[in-house]
């Protein structure tokens, strides 16, 4: 009868003890982790996407260019350049996207932002959620947003320069280019 007693309050404190570790109390299970995660995109694309999905979204009618040096990036890759105004870059031994660069007026990112949209609404929009990181090679990054997965998204208001941004932006100007990448790529680390 005691064997019985004692297993029966083993059993209850058992229960409730696993009771009391639910879900929300758990690290890294709560409200902000169960909202759906913002992943940076361009047209739908991200960082990490196959070929598969690229081809998906944009089609097969782009031009290739395969480069057998990596140069800045991680691994040897190619570029696959649409005429309606992509270049997406892609790992030869990944095979996934690298970088995404859109001047087409349909490049559209995750919060919205299309090319040929005001520097006022880009700026807007990006500055209330991301910070411009400073370069370690010196200044600030105008128009360059450190976003979630350590990426970096640049919205170029003049891409005719051959530099993005080196100076504090007009409202008035309007993006003419966005490109999605990783800081280490653009030889900087933010």
């Amino acid at each position: 009868m005691k064997k019985k007693i004692v297993s029966f309050f083993l059993a209850i404190s058992l229960i409730f003890g696993l009771a009391s570790c639910t879900t929300n109390d758990r690290p890294g299970n709560n409200a902000e982790t169960e909202e759906k995660q913002i992943i940076p995109s361009i047209a739908g694309l991200c960082l990490g996407d196959s070929r598969e999905k690229v081809l998906e979204i944009l089609g097969m009618d782009y031009t290739e260019t395969i480069y057998e040096e990596a140069e800045h990036f991680p691994e040897k890759f190619a570029n696959w350049e649409y005429a309606d105004g992509f270049i997406i870059s892609i790992g030869q031994e990944t095979n996934t996207v690298l970088q995404i660069m859109a001047t087409s007026p349909s490049a559209s990112t995750n919060l919205g932002i299309k090319v040929g949209d005001s520097a006022e609404k880009t700026l807007n929009t990006y500055r209330t959620n991301y910070p411009e990181p400073e370069s370690i090679h010196g200044g600030k990054l105008y128009g360059v947003f450190k976003v979630e997965k350590g990426q970096a998204l640049i919205f170029d208001f003049n891409i005719h320069d051959g530099i993005v941004n080196p100076q504090e932006i007009d409202p008035a100007q309007k993006v003419e280019r966005i490109i999605l990448t990783y800081p280490s790529y653009l030889d900087d680390s933010f």
